[in-house]
């Protein structure tokens, strides 16, 4: 029988933190679940010190903690495995986004407080806080060299299309996978997945943020791409990034291919919702029409807004956790 001293050292530690955050790693060859935890501590509310939270931090089964001192808080890592041997599924299978983010390189974390402050509040209604959380905190510690304005907008646009994401695949996407007009490839017959075309281009010029999300988005994409498509064959002569069996982009879509519904597709949603898709179909044919111009171009809040009135019967359906 485990001891269960452990966890009243935990719980020594855990009385002075004030915020505790997990992410889940999932390494490609996994054979155990890796869980960090991230604790922020101030180091003014330490009565027992910071040293003796070193101290009881080392002392957890198997585990590593690291001290990263920050400004006025104080990080801790602790990081636990858990063998997968008795799981049923193949955990990239089950969370193959999350599974990209957990991989991504980590090279500059000076930004994730930041971020996770501007960006962690705000409303995502088909994302549980934990998922939007660790989607923050993993792409703010890769892109940390940007300069803090595009980084945010970066992070937040595939907040956005994750969501999107969602709301296609609560059933728009079942109406493609057996009524495609233009099989196999639909809609996805050219490389779609290009952030700007000339028009966009000419009137971007005076948004250097704009056109700088643009390269960026467009590099992650190569990142995305190369990891869902690993062991997938690409069909020739549509568009570079789809798959046999799909699209290989989940987070980095351009805005044009995430919001591109066909004129068959909206007339089976409007039946389908006897005429309440109207709205959501407005705002994704306007969006996928407009000029990028500006970082706000790539997105639309009443994408979501309207989708979350079609697909959310209550706050607790069709979420991503």
């Amino acid at each position: 029988m485990a001891s269960a001293a452990p966890i009243r050292t935990a719980q020594n530690i855990f009385r002075y933190y004030d915020k505790l955050r997990f992410a889940v790693l999932l390494p490609a060859t996994a054979q155990s679940l890796r869980i960090r935890i991230t604790i922020h501590t101030r180091p003014a509310a330490h009565s027992p010190g910071c040293a003796a939270m070193a101290h009881r931090a080392s002392d957890l089964p198997p585990c590593q903690a690291r001290p990263n001192k920050t400004k006025a808080l104080l990080k801790w890592h602790l990081w636990l495995v858990l063998p997968l041997a008795s799981l049923a599924v193949n955990p990239q299978d089950a969370m193959p986004i999350d599974h990209w983010l957990s991989i991504l390189e980590q090279p500059d974390h000076s930004g994730v407080d930041g971020d996770l402050e501007a960006l962690g509040p705000k409303a995502y209604p088909f994302l549980t806080e934990q998922c939007s959380s660790n989607q923050i905190e993993s792409l703010s510690g890769h892109l940390g060299a940007l300069k803090c304005a595009v980084r945010r907008q970066v992070i937040a646009y595939t907040l956005y299309i994750r969501q999107l994401d969602i709301i296609l695949e609560s059933g728009p996407r079942a109406y493609c996978a057996g009524h495609c007009p233009n099989p196999p490839a639909g809609c996805c017959n050219r490389d779609h997945f290009v952030i700007l075309n000339m028009t966009d281009l000419m009137n971007a010029q005076g948004s250097p943020t704009a056109l700088h999300m643009a390269h960026v988005i467009g590099r992650m994409q190569k990142l995305e791409s190369a990891h869902n498509g690993r062991e997938r064959s690409i069909r020739p002569g549509y568009c570079s990034c789809l798959a046999e069996d799909g699209c290989t982009l989940r987070l980095f879509k351009s805005p044009r291919c995430a919001h591109y519904l066909c004129e068959q597709l909206g007339q089976a949603m409007q039946q389908r919702h006897e005429g309440g898709a109207a709205l959501f179909l407005e705002a994704m044919r306007y969006t996928v029409g407009s000029t990028i111009s500006s970082p706000e171009d790539f997105t639309n809040p009443g994408v979501i807004a309207h989708g979350a009135a079609l697909y959310l019967a209550h706050p607790d359906q069709t979420r991503a956790s």
